[in-house]
């Protein structure tokens, strides 16, 4: 089944300087920012719902960051657990039982910034689920979705641990809105 994918916009413009800024420069802290970003996301999800998406019953959903390479923690530039603590305190406001789970891990390797398509999907089995994820609802948050690929491979990690993702979200996109196969 196609996931679902949710954007404020498309990664263009002053939308992707804010982004570029957010990933690059400690000297403008955007962590605000992101997590305003975060909750406009939650805002999106929760008026687009569909049958699809990810039920809101039984235990607590799990918003779950995808992980960055380990460069941006050291370099303290961390962009989606904030924007995943936004998009979780706006479902939390709202009445929705929701955690911010940090639990996939990106093996150690080079970025992605640069690479084709072809060459992302390669590397899509380098993402992990670092608990048992068993009967767990997610929501995937991002900050950009350029080709799918990483998304697609968390998606992928949270399902081999078995958990359900029918949603992923993120502040832009190269193809605003579209589903991920």
């Amino acid at each position: 089944m196609p996931m679902r994918l949710i954007s404020l916009g498309e990664y263009e413009g002053a939308l992707r300087r804010i982004i570029l800024t957010a990933k690059h420069d400690r000297a403008n802290n955007l962590q605000g920012w992101l997590l305003q970003a975060g909750g406009s996301l939650a805002k999106g999800w929760l008026t687009r719902r569909t049958v699809v998406d990810v039920p809101l019953a039984g235990s607590p959903l799990l918003i779950v960051p995808v992980p960055s390479q380990w460069t941006r923690w050291w370099r303290g530039l961390m962009v989606t657990p904030h924007i995943a603590r936004g998009f979780a305190s706006h479902l939390e406001a709202e009445g929705i039982d929701v955690m911010v789970a940090p639990v996939l891990t990106k093996a150690w390797g080079s970025t992605q910034a640069g690479k084709s398509g072809a060459q992302r999907r390669a590397r899509s089995n380098t993402v992990s689920a670092l608990v048992d994820l068993r009967g767990a609802q997610c929501i995937l948050v991002d900050d950009v979705v350029t080709t799918g690929a990483t998304m697609l491979a968390c998606r992928r990690a949270v399902e081999y641990a078995g958990g359900h993702c029918f949603v992923g979200v993120s502040l832009a996109d190269v193809h605003n809105c579209r589903p991920l196969k």
